[in-house]
């Protein structure tokens, strides 16, 4: 099967969207199971939203891609940017979920000495920060790509 188009700067921003969520999904499990008792003392108690919610805004860009670029008709193009914008939304959710999750540990760790010794606990909190990078990285890619189109037409 041979397409017929060209990639633009919304599919490449797409494509590095899909990316960094996987990035960011990989560092959140990491932050949560960092260390021996980290399940049980620095987990994140919303682990499994915050990995189900990253999983539905993989499929949603994926999807987006493919209707707007393989299908190419409007009607799927504006369906794919509110396939897109929803991506966007649940990254942000999940975002959101991993900094409330880790503020009790900023402030014994950044803010305090209460923590500052506990390795275990510092590697949980640097693999948290590690994900909001990839989050926040994610959500800006997800929203460039709302503004350009996927594909140019020959």
């Amino acid at each position: 099967m041979k397409f017929k188009f060209k990639l633009s700067y919304g599919t490449i921003a797409i494509l590095a969207a899909i990316v960094l969520t996987i990035l960011a999904l990989v560092f959140s499990s990491i932050s949560n199971t960092t260390g021996l008792e980290a399940s049980s003392t620095y987990g994140v108690n919303q682990i499994s939203t915050v990995i189900a919610c990253g999983v539905v805004a993989l499929v949603l860009a994926a999807v987006s891609f493919v209707l707007d670029c393989m299908l190419g008709n409007k009607i799927f193009s504006i369906v794919a940017d509110v396939l897109r914008f929803a991506a966007a939304a649940l990254l942000i959710y999940c975002f959101t979920i991993m900094i409330s999750a880790r503020a009790e540990l900023m402030g014994y760790i950044w803010f305090s000495d209460f923590e500052s010794g506990n390795a275990t606990a510092i590697s949980a909190l640097n693999m948290a920060v590690v994900s909001w990078v990839f989050y926040f990285l994610g959500v800006v890619a997800c929203a460039v790509s709302l503004f350009r189109s996927f594909c140019r037409k020959n």
